[in-house]
């Protein structure tokens, strides 16, 4: 009562929702008016290899990319919904874009399942705890507009507009919570001409989080013998065994496609 729900037949249960087999969420399944939450955000790296393997077998918006737990219980929570029930989700905003959540997006727009967007961008929601939110509400029944809107906090709107479902096409496209024209724009943009993947090979960078260890120059003449170099790292010079030694492009510093990075 001290949040103004009242007339609320409360049913606390405790498990595992992502277990299929429980016969404690069972009845569940289909029955619920709405589902409101804050599911858990852990990449399931950080889970042993059956669980991991459960979850992708399981949950089909899991199966590709560096999932995360948030993203099953989309499915989750919609499976519980009555056919005219509605979700609403606080999650990170990755989703959006990241190549984990291609397939979640895809299945969202593929079940026409998209009612409204609320993203907060880079604004901090949660005290102490670095993430970029975004709230994501769904409609069992389906929904043929959307609205979008973008926030600097919980009630400040800096833009709000509705649009087609079809502005969130083609299934899995990147979500950019902007005008529907540049929406637009940007699924053309990605889904026209060639893709750099099949012209270059795209890898990850590194992320050592101690460049001055592992990041220095080789001194000019600084070649000891055939298994050793001397290396600037930052001030310290340094020999280490030279089949260990990389050439390193720092985009962070590279304005020209001719210059030498040393």
């Amino acid at each position: 009562a001290q949040f103004g729900i009242r007339r609320v037949s409360w049913d606390l249960r405790a498990g595992d929702s992502l277990e299929r087999d429980s016969s404690r969420l069972a009845d569940l399944y289909g029955a619920v008016d709405f589902v409101v939450g804050n599911p858990p955000y852990v990449r399931i790296q950080n889970f042993g290899e059956e669980r991991r393997e459960r979850i992708r077998r399981e949950w089909p918006t899991c199966a590709n990319g560096s999932t995360d737990l948030y993203i099953a219980f989309f499915e989750f929570g919609v499976q519980l919904l009555r056919p005219d029930g509605r979700l609403a989700y606080i999650t990170p905003r990755a989703y959006f874009t990241a190549h984990a959540g291609k397939d979640l997006r895809a299945w969202i727009v593929g079940h026409r399942l998209l009612s409204g967007v609320i993203d907060f961008g880079t604004t901090q929601i949660f005290e102490d705890v670095t993430t970029y939110c975004a709230i994501t509400v769904l409609e069992r029944a389906g929904a043929d507009i959307v609205s979008v809107e973008r926030r600097t906090s919980a009630s400040d709107v800096v833009f709000h507009e509705t649009c087609s479902r079809d502005a969130f096409a083609p299934a899995g496209s990147r979500w950019v919570t902007t005008s529907e024209s540049t929406r637009t724009m940007v699924v053309k943009a990605e889904t026209g001409g060639i893709p750099r993947g099949r012209v270059a090979e795209i890898r990850v960078g590194l992320a050592t989080l101690a460049d001055k260890v592992y990041s220095g120059r080789v001194l000019e003449g600084s070649i000891l013998d055939d298994d050793e170099v001397v290396l600037d790292l930052r001030g310290d010079r340094v020999a280490v065994e030279s089949w260990i030694v990389r050439p390193l492009v720092k985009a962070s510093r590279l304005s020209r496609d001719d210059e030498n990075q040393g």
